[in-house]
């Protein structure tokens, strides 16, 4: 076969091939949105605001799974006597003592008058509602010391700051001295052997957790 058949030949196979018209569909469909007549600036405002908002989800779904775990968390805090307080007061009438049995150094869980008209109280009446002002009747001139036994720091702050804003209230118009103490080893003698008189056992030199759980335990 001559080279010219050849040609006439590879002619005739492309000429009887029909190319597929994609320029149309391309056209009514392109992959760059730009050829739809999009500006730049808004192609651009486009995707910004999709990827802030994004980020803003992501935050968000964050920031409502630590609230969550926060919430659902037990608080063991919360729910456990961490202090006692022995706040003594002297004056004309005698010597009052109550003992309080604190929880997050704020919430008074037991009340006890351990000592009223100077005379200690070893059936005394115990009381989960009441507050410091129920107890005291201020007069002028008074000597109160307030006394706090924790292992807590955080408690004895919070504690002695609640218990004195408290004083401080009742006594409001009427002078009186005040002193205060954390840990004290007479306190703790004294709430000890004050337990034992009321039927408690304790042993003496126990620690402050021991103090504060028999103590709840026995006027529970």
């Amino acid at each position: 076969m001559r080279l010219k058949d050849i040609e006439k030949k590879l002619r005739r196979e492309q000429e009887s091939k029909t190319v597929p018209e994609v320029y149309a569909r391309a056209s009514r469909a392109p992959l760059n949105k730009l050829l739809s007549g999009e500006t730049p600036a808004r192609a651009f405002q486009k995707q910004l605001v999709m990827r802030l908002l994004v980020i803003v989800l992501a935050l968000f779904l964050v920031a409502a799974i630590g609230l969550s775990a926060m919430w659902l968390a037990p608080s063991n805090g919360g729910s456990t006597p961490d202090c006692y307080a022995c706040i003594t007061v002297s004056g004309d009438g005698g010597e009052l003592r109550i003992g309080l049995i604190l929880r997050s150094g704020r919430n008074i869980v037991t009340a006890v008058e351990e000592v009223s008209s100077g005379k200690l109280n070893t059936k005394p009446i115990v009381s989960h509602s009441s507050q410091i002002k129920d107890f005291i009747k201020p007069n002028k001139g008074d000597k109160v010391r307030v006394s706090l036994i924790s292992n807590a720091s955080a408690a004895l702050t919070d504690g002695m700051r609640f218990i004195v804003n408290e004083l401080e209230y009742i006594y409001s118009g009427a002078e009186f001295d005040m002193i205060t103490d954390a840990n004290n080893a007479q306190t703790k003698t004294g709430v000890v052997e004050y337990i034992t008189a009321c039927g408690g056992r304790i042993e003496v030199g126990a620690s402050a957790d021991e103090i504060i759980k028999t103590y709840a335990a026995l006027f529970a």
